[in-house]
């Protein structure tokens, strides 16, 4: 017995040292500054009593976070009523950078425009072979009705209004994502609505938000001089490269400078040139900077909400509407969105509850400006010198002599880019409706029954004088017109057991249930031509030929049987076990079920007893899960062979088979994670966080197979690629000070992921894709050559030139000379090819997150978030475009000065030479760039009125503030803005700069009666 007290006394002695010791290290971190005090105060009991007891929305049913043993982020109602005042969109509070693990990227500044939402990494890395879509993004579930973002090609979230909101929870183990099966392998965002609640009175809330916007950043495009500067470089270069066998083509550049021809070279048998400098006829006297001319400077926004929520005995109510009108940061772009929502829950008596949540909002978009502008309209390629209006008021247009080689055809300038009418339309309603029956203590049964329809409608007329003008190659321009009606509708319903008891030192809470899902989305799309007027006549009835048109209908389903159980002993230990079986209609027969267990422990280890006597500390518990989820990133029945047409033949429509060998044994990709995680609070809930550490195995991904060529078929899918993912996550907060009158509370979220493909298995992908989908890297990963230097001296590449002759090679780098990047050969073959590629962009930042600070004092409030990444590498596109070196057009602020030229022969980037096509413009080292960013993404300040002085006005509160989004961002990125990738996992490594995101200064107030 004596043994036993002495082993109890080293382990609770060795237990006390480390958790002091990890202790000391976290207040270190922290930066907390307080002493170790086992004295409480009754609001700081009060206070970890309401954290440790908070209810978290899990799948189908709540938890309290004490209990968890799974990995759940959330944004609660404190941060939300914190943001949703300057939030337009659920993905704002997204992307504000206070869910712990969760990857927002803003791809677009466009209003309305999703980022991509990105949870612990990629499963599914090719594209649906239909929709080109990458489906990676998480499930959300609005108020227990599920949708996909990403899937569908659209943007549920976009009407449902951040004041609605009352949290959001992020499901990102396996553990917490298996009870949703097939739809859970990236995540799933959980949203809560607003309710009213029982025995309260009417509450009437009304909140108003004025702001003005402007780009986060503008090119510094070049003005006339720098213009022309610019025009004499690419000429003097291309002459240079003219006589040095290089360049073929001298006849455009007569245009542009003063040309004269020499003597015969004797090596290539060509006559040289001699350029004497620019002609002043070919430029204006104009420096238009074309960004100023399309920007809408100091773009306005209105954001409005109105509620009524309260209850009596026996029921609760909530009514709301929510408004907003929002202008973007280029002309003629504007955006109005409205809706309304309503719940109502009712005892309709002891045994039986009846409830309904239901919202519709629609929405609709104005606008010119996509980011989808042709290279020759965007602003910092256009020329300065030409004026925007001719005399009698048409727009200019510049001559393409240096992309054509010669003069005839016209573009037109960014500001006549400005007439083009485009509009989107929608409009969503989403209902559920419940029934619960409490059969005896602690023993429910549950219907659920949620619908979704979404309508969207797309239009983009194209005017004459936003396109190029061919006419003098005897092409006629028409102006265009396309249409797009898009409808998806899912229907699901659920029915449910529920047991909640305790007895004695044992919990127990468990569900079953069975549910089915029913998806329907089609889309009809027409084109139309000629119009008799482009400012009236410009719709569908005006159009004189109606070009193309096509219908696509889409139905799939989801049953599914599905269980969890929690268990809890002494409050102390819990386990869960969850199970669910999915049977999806877009696989074959033998294939249409798909299983997914998970399994997760916790301890609350200061309950033990050897750190029961330690008042400081809150709470220690350690969870453990492993699970299984799954996707369905695949068309409709591609396991079976379909017609499609094909024109006609002698006058008859014709069908011919479907271009995809169908594949009777695919099934479901699968992630198998493991997860382990801490969560601790001490000092009564002055310093707090948690860690997760975790590994996500993805087994058969589905891309292009090997197949039989001889079937005729050119695409064949199967599970075939594998891949993992892997990092940690940590959140540290603490209350920095927390006094009667002030305090300052401070939270500290990082997170990382380390993804790789770890096996190909042959896939037979797209030659754009290959890429980006390398053994060993991440998905979106980019290739290029590797610069040794820029070529100062002809000898040295005369010397290569050489060397790949005796190799029975014409020449070691195609069309190179001095001033142009020498790459390096990898391969060691003598030559520069493919070979020589190297992986020049990993577009996954080392770690991302936030740093989150409030202070209070009285009713005066202070709060910001910085938002950073760290690590990321992206291709900045744009001067692969200034490489190209077309006569009679601008370059970037990053190209210009720093390119080669005779006089700076140290230059970052090759020489521009006008009409010298080689490989300065293929994807090298140089035209690399890391995204890393430090970002002050929101900064508010507010003030609560007293409620004494409110009374009298029958005013129970009152807020004013002001804020500013996106104020500053510290970053190394050449362009506007390191966020703004390309959409899609195979495209991340790639940012040409798109429609910018904005700076936005607000203000505005709430007040409640």
């Amino acid at each position: 017995m004596a043994r036993i007290n002495i082993i109890n006394h080293i382990i609770k002695t060795a237990m006390t040292k480390l958790i002091r010791n990890i202790l000391l290290v976290l207040l270190f971190i922290a930066g907390a500054g307080f002493k170790v005090s086992a004295v409480s105060h009754p609001q700081e009991t009060k206070r970890d009593s309401l954290t440790l007891s908070e209810v978290v929305v899990v799948g189908y049913g709540t938890q309290q976070r004490q209990q968890l043993t799974k990995s759940v982020s959330s944004i609660d109602e404190k941060d939300i009523e914190l943001l949703a005042p300057v939030s337009t969109t659920v993905q704002d509070l997204l992307g504000s950078g206070l869910a712990k693990g969760v990857l927002s990227i803003q791809n677009s500044g466009e209003p309305g425009a999703a980022p991509t939402i990105n949870i612990r990494g990629i499963t599914s890395p090719y594209p649906n072979e239909t929709t080109g879509i990458l489906n990676n993004s998480p499930l959300f579930v609005i108020d227990g009705v599920p949708m996909f973002v990403e899937a569908t090609g659209i943007n549920p979230l976009i009407n449902i209004a951040p004041s609605d909101i009352e949290r959001i929870d992020i499901l990102k183990d396996a553990a917490a994502t298996a009870i949703y099966g097939s739809r859970g392998a990236n995540g799933v965002v959980l949203i809560k609505t607003k309710d009213g609640k029982k025995n309260q009175k009417p509450n009437v809330s009304f909140g108003y938000t004025f702001s003005v916007a402007n780009a986060i950043k503008h090119n510094r495009v070049l003005n006339n001089s720098e213009f022309k500067t610019l025009q004499n470089d690419l000429l003097r270069n291309g002459v240079d490269a003219f006589n040095a066998g290089l360049v073929w083509d001298d006849y455009p550049m007569s245009f542009f400078g003063d040309i004269s021809q020499g003597e015969i070279n004797p090596e290539t048998g060509m006559y040289t040139l001699k350029y004497n400098g620019l002609l002043n006829s070919a430029f204006g006297t104009n420096s238009i900077n074309w960004e100023k001319e399309i920007e809408n400077r100091n773009a306005m926004s209105h954001l409005y909400n109105l509620s009524v929520r309260g209850g009596s005995q026996f029921a609760s109510y909530s009514f709301s509407l929510h408004g907003n009108n929002k202008e973007g940061v280029y002309k003629n772009d504007n955006m109005d969105t409205y809706g309304g929502r309503m719940s109502i829950n009712t005892d309709v008596c002891k045994y039986l509850t009846l409830g309904i949540i239901a919202n519709y909002s629609e929405s609709k978009r104005n606008f010119a400006i996509t980011d989808n502008v042709p290279w020759y309209v965007r602003p910092l390629a256009v020329r300065p010198d030409m004026p925007i209006y001719t005399a009698d008021g048409n727009f200019v247009m510049s001559d393409e002599i240096g992309t054509f080689g010669g003069p005839g055809v016209l573009s037109p300038s960014p500001v006549a880019m400005l007439n083009q009418k485009n509009s989107l339309k929608n409009s969503q309603f989403l209902t559920r409706m419940y029934a619960n029956v409490n059969i005896y203590q602690g023993l429910k049964f549950r219907v659920d029954f949620g619908y979704l329809n979404y309508k969207n409608n797309e239009s983009y007329f194209l005017p004459i004088v936003a396109q190029q003008d061919w006419s003098s190659m005897g092409q006629q321009t028409f102006s265009t017109l396309q249409t797009s009606d898009s409808k998806f509708r899912t229907t699901t319903l659920d029915f449910q057991l529920l047991y909640n008891a305790t007895h004695g030192k044992h919990s127990i809470d468990a569900i079953i249930g069975y549910g089915t899902e029913r998806n329907r989305n089609s889309i009809i799309s027409h084109s139309y031509e000629d119009f008799p007027n482009d400012d009236v006549l410009n719709n569908v009835g005006s159009a004189a030929f109606a070009v193309e048109q096509s219908e696509l209908i889409q139905k799939n389903g989801l049953n599914s049987f599905y269980a969890r159980a929690n268990y809890g002993f002494k409050n102390r230990y819990f386990g869960e076990l969850s199970f669910r079986a999915d049977e999806s209609s877009r696989f074959g027969p033998k294939n249409r079920w798909g299983y997914f267990p998970a399994f997760s422990l916790g301890w609350i280890v200061n309950r033990e007893s050897f750190l029961r006597d330690y008042s400081w500390i809150d709470n220690i518990k350690i969870r453990g899960s492993i699970g299984q989820t799954g996707s369905t990133n695949i068309d409709d029945f591609s396991y079976r062979q379909f017609y499609i047409t094909n024109g006609q033949y002698a006058g008859i429509s014709s069908i011919v088979l479907q271009d995809l060998l169908p594949n009777k044994g695919i099934r479901w990709e699968k992630t198998t994670e493991y997860n382990i995680g801490l969560d601790f609070s001490f000092f009564n809930h002055r310093l707090y966080g948690n860690v997760d550490f975790y590994l996500r195995n993805t087994d058969g991904a589905l891309a292009p197979a090997p197949h039989i060529l001889e079937s005729g078929m050119n695409t064949y899918f199967d599970n075939i690629v594998d891949l993992r993912n892997k990092g940690f996550e940590i959140s540290l907060g603490g209350d920095i000070i927390r006094t009667h009158d002030f305090t300052w509370s401070s939270m500290l979220n990082i997170s990382s992921n380390r993804s790789k493909i770890t096996n190909l298995n042959n896939a037979q992908l797209a030659p754009e894709l290959q890429d980006a989908f390398i053994v060993g890297y991440p998905v979106g990963t980019v290739k290029g050559y590797i610069v040794d230097q820029i070529i100062n001296d002809q000898s040295v590449i005369d010397n290569l030139n050489a060397i790949a002759w005796d190799k029975y090679e014409s020449q070691y780098q195609w069309s190179t000379g001095v001033g142009d990047y020498l790459y390096k050969d990898l391969d060691n073959n003598g030559i520069i090819d493919e070979g020589d590629k190297a992986v020049v962009v990993n577009p996954e930042p080392k770690f991302f997150g936030s740093w989150f600070n409030q202070l209070n004092y009285k009713g005066f409030s202070l709060s910001f978030i910085l938002q950073f990444s760290q690590g990321g590498q992206a291709l900045y596109s744009q001067l692969q475009e200034d490489a190209c070196a077309i006569l009679g057009h601008s370059v970037s602020r990053e190209m210009y000065g720093n390119y080669w030229t005779p006089d700076n022969t140290e230059a970052k980037y090759a020489r521009l030479a006008a009409f010298l096509y080689n490989s300065n413009a293929e994807i090298n080292d140089r035209y690399v760039f890391s995204t890393s960013y430090c970002r002050l993404k929101n900064l508010t300040f507010g003030y609560q009125f007293p409620t004494k002085l409110l009374k009298k006005a029958h005013i129970s509160g009152l807020n004013v503030f002001v804020s500013a989004t996106n104020l500053f961002t510290i970053s190394k990125w050449p362009g506007i803005d390191p966020e703004t990738l390309t959409a899609g996992a195979a495209y991340m490594g790639r940012n040409n700069d798109p429609y910018p995101l904005s700076r936005t200064f607000s203000m505005g107030f709430n007040i409640n009666f």
